[in-house]
């Protein structure tokens, strides 16, 4: 597995959370290929579902740097998953978003997803954060930042203004 480290917890306010960060690191290749993987494939679902920015289609687990990227989604998801009663997890989507200067995304569940999760890579000073209402936390971006969080928990991402491109890979876990 790549060289990845999560914070167990995290508390928000006097909440006790189940928002997992970790950083993939020395994976630089892989990061590269998603990029150029997202360049070439946006479109089929620009600004037609909660990300109002480039999007690609829905099922891009086996195309150039997603294929690792879901071998680290796969053993994180078990991995975190102790107690959770569920013999087999599966990626059940993922896909990549190109977000220009005050893109959003609106605000929304993966309900009845078990973890989502956002992949950052290289993502541009003072861009857009990800955004959680209900515990009105905000985690900004940095690179090769794998934020893991209950597929019920509600988020979104502010329009904001920034210079070139914030790349994220979301997925869904079952």
């Amino acid at each position: 597995m790549s060289n990845l480290h999560l914070i167990e917890k995290n508390i928000i306010g006097s909440v006790t959370s189940e928002i997992f960060i970790g950083y993939i690191k020395d994976e630089e290749e892989m990061n590269k290929d998603i990029i150029k993987t997202i360049d070439q494939e946006v479109g089929e679902n620009d600004y037609k579902t909660n990300v109002k920015a480039q999007m690609t289609s829905w099922h891009m687990q086996s195309y150039s740097g997603f294929d690792k990227l879901c071998v680290v989604i796969d053993e994180v998801a078990k991995a975190i998953s102790k107690n959770i009663s569920c013999s087999e997890f599966y990626i059940d989507n993922i896909w990549g978003c190109k977000y220009k200067s005050n893109e959003e995304t609106i605000k929304h569940d993966h309900w009845p997803n078990i973890w989502s999760l956002a992949y950052y890579i290289n993502p541009p000073e003072n861009c857009s954060e990800l955004v959680f209402p209900e515990f009105n936390y905000t985690i900004k971006p940095e690179h090769g930042m794998l934020v893991i969080f209950p597929g019920h928990y509600l988020h979104q991402v502010n329009k904001k203004p920034f210079k070139g491109y914030r790349y994220v890979v979301s997925a869904n876990v079952r």
